[in-house]
């Protein structure tokens, strides 16, 4: 019974060893299960860290492409502004020069205004003295023609006056006498020169002066005369230029003899005032055909 109880007891014993080292075994199973468990969870751990870093460093790149974006918008935006800047600058210096163009225009169109207003003040003031001249010339003019005309009248009064009433020379105007080298003439015909005359000279008229229009003796014109005459122009005519200081008078006396024919070449050359013309008017006297 002692053995038996003996190897009930080592046998409960071994029992109880099994137990406890499948207790150990069991718990040592549980352990590696727990283990297990524990790095299954350690590893989901890791990855859902990783994840969520990876996440966050997705977010970050994001974060930082999207920064990235709006710095390059901010910057073109800048730039645009920095353009429409520029460009308004630019509009307001080109403002600026078409506002200087336009007042250097102005300024030019004023100066040439005031040139030409001067231009016709001093053309206005011209003009006046030249019609001053004109009319001084006119008036000494028609004041030397009465002159001459009086100086004539009264020159032949004086003569006639010392004429024998018996001899006294009938003519239907006054003539003018000239001076010959003929002489015959010279018993005859008296000069301006004489003075009173005795009853014993012979006096005749003179002999009758040609037509205003017929010139005869053109070759004998003086030099300072046929220098202003145009023999070609006009056949049959002869055209005298007027210049400083002649009198209608003084030409007609040249061309024809006689002095008075002026107021017959006015009328035939249209000159309205006979004891009025000016340099470089035109005076037509007809050659007499032979």
């Amino acid at each position: 019974e002692h053995q038996h109880a003996e190897e009930a007891t080592s046998g409960d014993i071994t029992a109880i060893e099994e137990d406890a080292v499948d207790g150990e075994l069991a718990q040592a199973d549980q352990g590696t299960q727990i283990a297990e468990e524990y790095q299954h969870v350690e590893e989901a751990s890791s990855g859902d860290t990783i994840a969520i870093e990876e996440d966050t460093d997705d977010e970050e790149f994001a974060l930082f492409d999207e920064g990235n974006q709006i710095t390059e918008e901010h910057q073109h935006a800048e730039e645009a502004t920095s353009g429409d800047i520029t460009a308004i600058e630019e509009d307001a210096v080109d403002g600026e020069l078409a506002q200087a163009d336009q007042g250097t225009q102005i300024a030019e169109e004023y100066q040439h205004a005031e040139e030409a207003r001067s231009r016709d003040t001093i053309a206005i003031e011209e003009n006046t003295k030249n019609k001053s001249k004109k009319i001084i010339y006119t008036s000494l003019t028609s004041i030397a023609a009465l002159i001459a005309i009086i100086i004539y009248y009264t020159k032949d009064l004086f003569i006639q006056k010392n004429i024998d009433k018996t001899e006294i020379i009938e003519t239907s105007r006054p003539v003018p006498i000239k001076k010959t080298t003929s002489p015959e003439a010279k018993k005859t015909v008296l000069t301006s020169k004489v003075g009173p005359v005795s009853s014993n000279k012979v006096i005749q008229t003179p002999p009758k002066h040609t037509t205003t229009q017929e010139i005869t003796d053109y070759k004998n014109l003086p030099d300072h005369i046929k220098a202003r005459c145009d023999f070609k122009s006009s056949p049959g005519f002869i055209i005298y230029e007027v210049v400083k200081g002649d009198t209608l008078y003084e030409i007609t006396e040249h061309f024809t003899g006689y002095g008075f024919d002026y107021f017959e070449v006015a009328k035939e050359n249209n000159i309205e005032n006979p004891d009025l013309i000016f340099p470089k008017d035109k005076i037509k006297y007809r050659i007499k055909k032979k």
